[in-house]
């Protein structure tokens, strides 16, 4: 726990980067993370994924961010995912046995699903209000991830979901989603002493939704830990595992802030 605690402390730092780095920058850092999270995936596949196969995804992972970067249509994303899906059956008729329609299905998943929900953060950064919610899906992930395990630890006593995270309890998940309401109130107390205008009921509901879904994403992810019978997809934060593993949550909070932020705006500027 207390490994988990510090380098979870340590990455804090590099948050920051979010409200000053140049765009191309953040897409950038964004889009070397969405690769190696369809890496961390892919080797963890059941169904044999060719290392051609899995250079040819972070490739694409590229090129999806590039187009971002450029604010590119919709239906020119589209066109690049539609490319990469014949380029992925052309490699199953050349080869049917070493890469099969379900190593397909696999290579297809990550390389939609990942980018395309890590990538609401980059259209936060392009935002003109960026300075007031590009940090808002990682504090709510960090936020409940962190007070999720402290209350845990301190009052679980009923078992969340035991056959897919044996050490999730209901008090721990209550805990990280009052904490996230919470804390989404004290952000907009502090953004409202430098000049935003706050709309505190609007932002509660981000810290209530948020809250939800980050619970929810962790789940979801330990699902799939627990279905491709790992303990984690990766290695790189001590503590944590992977990107995947330490960026679960993220994947479905960030999409959920961009829709809020977008639709039901609770800071204003200017």
């Amino acid at each position: 726990m207390l490994i988990r605690t510090l380098t979870g402390l340590a990455l804090v730092p590099l948050l920051f980067l979010l409200l000053w780095a140049p765009p191309w920058a953040v897409v950038s850092g964004l889009g070397l993370m969405s690769a190696i999270a369809v890496y961390e995936l892919l080797r963890r596949w059941p169904h044999p994924v060719k290392m051609r196969v899995m250079i040819m995804a972070c490739g694409f992972v590229a090129v999806f961010y590039a187009l971002i970067y450029i604010r590119a249509g919709l239906y020119t994303v589209t066109a690049a995912l539609f490319l990469f899906l014949l380029i992925l059956f052309a490699e199953v008729l050349i080869d049917s046995r070493g890469f099969t329609f379900f190593g397909l299905a696999g290579v297809f998943f990550a390389v939609s699903a990942i980018p395309a929900m890590y990538s609401s953060v980059a259209r936060l950064v392009f935002r003109p209000d960026r300075l007031y919610v590009a940090l808002l899906p990682f504090l709510i992930t960090i936020i409940s991830d962190l007070f999720a395990l402290f209350t845990g630890k301190l009052l679980g006593r009923h078992k969340l979901a035991p056959l897919i995270s044996p050490h999730k309890t209901w008090e721990g998940a209550l805990g990280g989603y009052l904490f996230c309401v919470a804390a989404a109130v004290g952000y907009g107390a502090v953004i409202s002493l430098f000049g935003a205008s706050v709309d505190y009921a609007r932002l509660a509901l981000y810290g209530a939704a948020g809250g939800i879904v980050s619970q929810f994403g962790d789940l979801a992810m330990s699902a799939a830990k627990r279905s491709l019978d790992i303990k984690d997809f990766g290695r790189i934060f001590p503590g944590h595992g992977g990107i995947l593993d330490r960026f679960d949550s993220l994947l479905f909070v960030a999409p959920v802030v961009e829709i809020l932020v977008t639709l039901m705006p609770a800071i204003q500027i200017g």
